[in-house]
């Protein structure tokens, strides 16, 4: 992952490629800014275009908020927040999308 992300060894971000379909799938804290990268998708395993997918947070226990992760056609996984509030570094991100390739 990028500098500051950290990652439990039961939610390392996994990729699983099923016919043209690739499945990412992990558990992240450590994002504190808009705009921060996550992590890299090998060549290969990446979408065609980039695009995004809705993620939640948890802010704490009242406080469930919604971003976007974008998964960029360079293999930049982004996080970018769907409004004004930006995570704590312990907030937990669930990662989980899929997108087609050629």
């Amino acid at each position: 992952g990028a500098a500051g992300i950290n990652f439990s060894a039961a939610w390392v971000p996994k990729l699983r490629r099923i016919g043209k379909t690739v499945h990412l799938r992990g558990l992240c804290t450590g994002v504190t800014a808009n705009q921060t990268q996550i992590c890299t998708i090998p060549a290969g395993y990446r979408p065609p275009a980039g695009g995004h997918a809705y993620v939640g947070y948890c802010g704490n226990a009242d406080d469930v908020r919604a971003a976007r992760l974008f998964v960029e056609d360079t293999g930049e996984v982004i996080f970018r927040s769907a409004g004004a509030k930006i995570p704590a570094s312990s907030d937990p991100i669930l990662i989980t999308t899929s997108w087609l390739i050629d």
